[in-house]
């Protein structure tokens, strides 16, 4: 479940330089709290790491969501305003992503590649706050429509009241962009949130590796 800051604004940096690579060894030079990442890293992030290779500006970054969402609503969606917010919010997020993060780019090029240009596309939804439909099974109930549900309003969100664990065992509010982060990494890579009984596994690490490169200042997440 996930805990959300709805004061915590998207942050970033000004003192932000894009790393040359993304390897574990550079980005835990840049940023120490992703050291654990680079002596104890997720397998399935490092086997996704192995097919998810292009990181370059294959398309432009304002067009990302477009590629990503489909432009059909879910019949069930009835909150207007909401959707529009949870879309604007998408947008902003997934194009800064796109323009900063090498590992977002990598992600969101090998997801294009393989599903999205297919027209295998995302349908966005406001009703079951922070969920992502990555396995067969959930996809099948869902008519086979791939769902990815989001939402900005704190009333949809009062269960998710649970801190994310950091490193040195003190916890964090998660904020409105881990929270939506997290789910648009299931969504690009269609990994679970398992991954073989390791602490964090590759959607915590994809999602601690992207915010860092965006030059968002949380700490990272320890465990799931």
């Amino acid at each position: 479940m996930l805990p959300i800051d709805f004061n915590n604004k998207i942050s970033y940096s000004p003192l932000y330089t894009q790393p040359s690579n993304n390897n574990d060894e550079d980005l835990a030079d840049k940023y120490p709290d992703l050291k654990i990442q680079s002596t104890d890293p997720s397998p399935t992030r490092k086997s996704h790491d192995k097919i998810a290779t292009n990181s370059d500006k294959l398309h432009a970054s304002e067009q990302v969501t477009s590629l990503f969402l489909s432009n059909k609503k879910i019949e069930s969606e009835s909150d207007e305003n909401q959707y529009q917010l949870c879309h604007k919010e998408l947008s902003t997020i997934m194009t800064t992503a796109y323009n900063k993060s090498l590992t977002f780019r990598r992600l969101f090029n090998y997801a294009y590649d393989t599903n999205l240009c297919n027209g295998d596309k995302w349908y966005l939804s406001t009703q079951d706050a922070f969920s992502t439909t990555v396995t067969a099974e959930e996809i099948k109930a869902e008519n086979g429509k791939k769902i990815i549900s989001l939402t900005t309003d704190p009333a949809n969100c009062s269960r998710f009241n649970e801190d994310y664990q950091l490193e040195n065992g003190n916890y964090a509010l998660f904020s409105l962009i881990r929270a939506f982060m997290h789910e648009i990494v299931h969504a690009l890579t269609m990994l679970p949130d398992e991954d073989n009984n390791h602490d964090r596994g590759a959607v915590v690490e994809y999602t601690n590796i992207i915010l860092k490169e965006m030059g968002n200042k949380e700490p990272a997440r320890f465990k799931y």
